[in-house]
């Protein structure tokens, strides 16, 4: 049976840095394929293993508010990032902030898209 989860009680925090989140868009985690073909394999078809994994990337919609000093910028040291999904998973890894881009409507809150390069190895917790 397969269970449809509805995002209601998404949260992410980086640090001192508490999210109110419009978006989390996990994308991008990837396994290097190594070629491992000898002349001995099997009908001439190649042969691969699964090499070094990558994290890839996560992006953040965010409420921001300027005036919040915890507010991760670029080039500050690798912090870990916890996304709570709001049910049994917690998400965490090692993040480098690649990118931040703020967008501000005339009378409409102010969001932020925060681009984090995960480094390292990806945590999925259950409770």
């Amino acid at each position: 049976m397969v269970t449809n989860y509805v995002a209601t009680n998404v949260t992410a925090v980086i640090g001192s840095f508490a999210m109110f989140l419009d978006n989390v868009n996990v994308g991008g985690a990837s396994a290097d394929m190594v070629d491992v073909t000898k002349q001995s394999s099997a009908n001439d078809w190649r042969e691969k293993l699964s090499g070094l994994k990558d994290g890839g990337q996560i992006t953040l919609t965010v409420h921001y508010d300027p005036d919040d000093a915890n507010v991760p910028v670029l080039g500050q040291a690798a912090a870990t990032l916890t996304v709570d999904w709001g049910g049994t998973l917690k998400w965490s890894a090692s993040v480098l902030v690649q990118n931040i881009s703020i967008v501000a409507n005339l009378g409409e809150k102010i969001v932020a898209d925060f681009t984090f390069e995960i480094t390292g190895a990806v945590d999925f917790a259950t409770a």
